[in-house]
């Protein structure tokens, strides 16, 4: 079962939701080991439809320096 499951993320930016979730350092992690696939996981678990999570992701990685990583 997903522990983040019935949280309420709607107002929060991206990484509002992450922090909420106790899951911003493994996303910070998985961005800097450029893992593309653990980072739209992550995404997903906080209530990021895949087509968003997808486009975030691809936007951190084509450019990791302007999301400080």
């Amino acid at each position: 079962m997903n522990p983040h499951q019935g949280a309420d993320y709607s107002g929060m930016t991206l990484n509002e939701r992450l922090f909420a979730a106790g899951i911003l350092e493994q996303f910070d992690t998985a961005a800097r080991r450029r893992d593309r696939a653990r980072m739209i996981s992550l995404l997903l678990t906080v209530d990021v439809g895949q087509s968003k999570a997808e486009c975030t992701v691809e936007a951190i990685l084509a450019n990791p320096s302007f999301y400080g990583y």
